[in-house]
C-alpha cells in the first residue's frame, strides 16, 4: 500500500518507546486509582509496549503498513485509552450498567489474551510485501460500456426506491455532528426508516447503495487516469480528491468507519496511478487524517465540555465506544443466557445483507451485549468487541483463536496485493485487508463477517474480470 522505510522506524522507536513508558510512569506517581475498581487498567499500558517491542524485535527488518495500521488501533485500544483513565482518576460509569464494574479485572485478561494473539499472528503469520508501483493505462479495461450500463441500472433503481421510499436516506449522515442532539435525532430518523419500510426491501436496497457508492467511485477515478494522466496529473489527482470526499466522505451509511476505510483504499489505489506523487499523496492523506482524528476524538471533547477533566472523560467515552475500550469489554461478562446457540444462529442469519430482513425478530449477541452495557439499549450503537463476543461463545480460548484467525484472513487478502493483475484487483485486495484490520479492534466477528457479505459482489465482479481478461 505505502511504503516502509525500516531506518525512520527504527529512529522513531527510539524515542516513542521510552515516551511511552515515561507518560506511564510519571501518571501513576501519586495518582489515586489503585484505591478504585481501574487499579487493573494500569496495566494494559504496559502490556502494549511489551507487546510492541516484542514484536519489532522479531520483525525488525520485514515490518509492513499492514503491521503498522494494526499497532496504531491497538495503541488507542490499550494505551491511550488506559492513560486518560489513569490520568482522570477512572471512568464514569454513570450512564452505565453499574454491574460492569466488577468485571474490569476480568476485561483486562480478556484484552491481554487478545494482545497476546494479535503480537503472535502478527510475528509469525507469512505476511508478503507488496512490491507493486504502478499500473499500465493501456491495460486497463474496467471502464468499458458493459460495465458502465450495469452501473447505470443500478442507479436507476436506487432513484425509484428513493422516489417511493424517501426515508431511505434517514440512514445517511455526515461524517461528524455538530452537536449531541443532531446524532440523537438522525438516530431517531435511522429507526423511523427501519420500521416504515418492509426488511425485504429496505436490506437489499441498503446493500444495493452501499456497492454501487463504492464502484461508482471506483469507475470515477480510473476514468479520470484515462482521460487526463497522460497530460494534466496534477488536475487529475485534484478531481480524484473530488471524487473520493464526494462520494465516500461527506455523506456516509451508519456504518462510518467502512466508508473511511473505502475512502483510504481509493487512495492507495491513486498513489500506483500517479507512483511520480505517491509521497506527497501519503503525506497529504497522513496530515488529514490525523487532523480528523484529533478533531472528532480530541477536538470535539473538549470544545463540547467545560474543563479539562470533563473533555477527557468524553473523550474516554469515545475511545471506549469507538475502539472496544475494555469498559465495553467489561460488559461481556454480564451476558448471562442460557442458549447461547440461539444467538449464534441469530448473529449468523442476520450477518447475510440481502436475506437479512426475514430474521429481524431473531435475537444476537449485539442487542444483548446493549443491554448488559447499559449505555445505548434503545439504538443498540455500541459494538461488542471482538475478544468480549469470542469469549460470550467459546470462553477464554475464544479470545485466543478468533482475533488469530481474524487476522490471518486480514493477511490473506493482504498477501494477494503482491501478484494483483490490475487496479481492480488491488484496489478490492486493499479495501478487504483493511476493512478486516480496522475490524479487528473496531467490530466483532460476525459484523466482519456481515461488512465482508455486503462487498461479495466487488469479489465476483474482480473473479469475472481476471477470466475475461478485462
Amino acid at each position: 500500500m505505502f511504503q516502509i522505510k525500516r531506518n525512520s522506524i527504527a529512529i522513531f522507536n527510539t524515542f516513542f518507546i521510552p515516551i511511552l513508558l515515561g507518560v506511564w510512569i510519571v501518571s501513576l506517581t501519586g495518582s489515586t486509582i489503585y484505591n478504585g475498581i481501574y487499579a487493573s487498567c494500569t496495566y494494559l499500558p504496559i502490556m502494549f509496549v511489551l507487546g510492541y517491542c516484542f514484536f519489532f524485535l522479531i520483525k525488525r527488518n520485514s515490518v509492513l503498513d499492514i503491521h503498522l495500521i494494526i499497532l496504531f488501533l491497538f495503541f488507542v485500544k490499550l494505551y491511550l485509552l488506559p492513560m486518560l483513565v489513569i490520568i482522570n482518576g477512572g471512568f464514569s460509569l454513570g450512564e452505565y450498567n453499574s454491574a460492569i464494574s466488577a468485571h474490569i479485572p476480568d476485561a483486562i485478561i480478556l484484552q491481554a489474551l487478545e494482545w497476546l494473539s494479535i503480537i503472535a499472528g502478527m510475528c509469525f503469520i507469512s505476511v508478503k510485501e507488496c512490491k507493486t508501483t504502478n499500473f499500465d493505462i493501456t491495460m486497463e479495461r474496467t471502464t468499458n460500456k458493459n460495465v458502465w450500463r450495469i452501473i447505470s441500472f443500478c442507479v436507476f433503481i436506487i432513484i425509484c426506491a428513493i422516489v417511493l421510499f424517501p426515508s431511505l436516506l434517514n440512514k445517511f449522515r455526515p461524517l461528524f455532528f455538530l452537536s449531541e442532539s443532531e446524532e440523537i435525532l438522525w438516530k431517531q430518523n435511522a429507526s423511523v426508516a427501519v420500521s416504515t419500510i418492509h426488511p425485504i426491501i429496505y436490506y437489499p436496497i441498503n446493500w444495493l447503495i452501499t456497492v454501487t457508492r463504492l464502484s461508482l467511485v471506483y469507475l470515477l477515478i480510473i476514468l479520470i487516469w484515462k482521460k487526463m494522466a497522460s497530460r494534466h496529473q496534477v488536475i487529475a489527482i485534484v478531481l480524484s480528491f473530488i471524487v473520493i470526499i464526494a462520494g465516500l466522505v461527506l455523506i456516509v451509511p451508519d456504518d462510518v468507519s467502512a466508508s473511511i476505510i473505502a475512502a483510504l483504499s481509493v487512495l492507495f489505489l491513486i498513489t500506483k496511478l500517479y507512483p511520480q506523487y505517491a509521497r506527497r499523496i501519503v503525506s497529504l492523506t497522513s496530515i488529514v487524517g490525523v487532523a480528523l482524528f484529533i478533531y472528532m476524538f480530541f477536538g470535539r471533547a473538549f470544545i463540547a465540555q467545560r474543563g479539562t477533566e470533563a473533555g477527557i472523560e468524553q473523550l474516554s467515552k469515545r475511545l471506549n465506544a469507538y475502539f472496544s475500550g475494555f469498559i465495553n469489554s467489561a460488559a461481556v461478562y454480564e451476558m448471562r443466557v442460557g442458549d447461547k446457540l440461539t444467538y449464534f444462529w441469530g448473529d449468523f442469519v442476520r450477518s447475510f445483507p440481502v436475506i437479512k430482513g426475514f430474521f429481524v425478530n431473531k435475537p444476537t449477541t449485539t442487542e444483548l451485549f446493549n443491554q448488559a452495557l447499559g449505555y445505548d439499549a434503545i439504538y443498540n450503537s455500541q459494538i461488542i468487541p471482538l475478544e468480549g463476543q469470542a469469549y460470550f461463545y467459546f470462553w477464554y480460548v475464544g479470545a485466543l483463536i478468533i482475533p488469530w484467525f481474524v487476522l490471518k484472513v486480514c493477511f490473506k487478502f493482504y498477501n494477494k496485493l503482491s501478484t494483483v493483475q490490475g487496479t481492480y484487483d488491488y484496489f478490492i485486495n486493499c479495501f478487504f485487508s483493511l476493512l478486516i484490520a480496522f475490524g479487528i479492534v473496531m467490530y466483532d466477528s460476525f459484523l466482519i463477517f456481515n461488512l465482508c457479505l455486503i462487498y461479495v459482489p466487488l469479489i465476483l465482479i474482480n473473479i469475472f474480470i481476471k477470466r475475461k481478461g478485462l
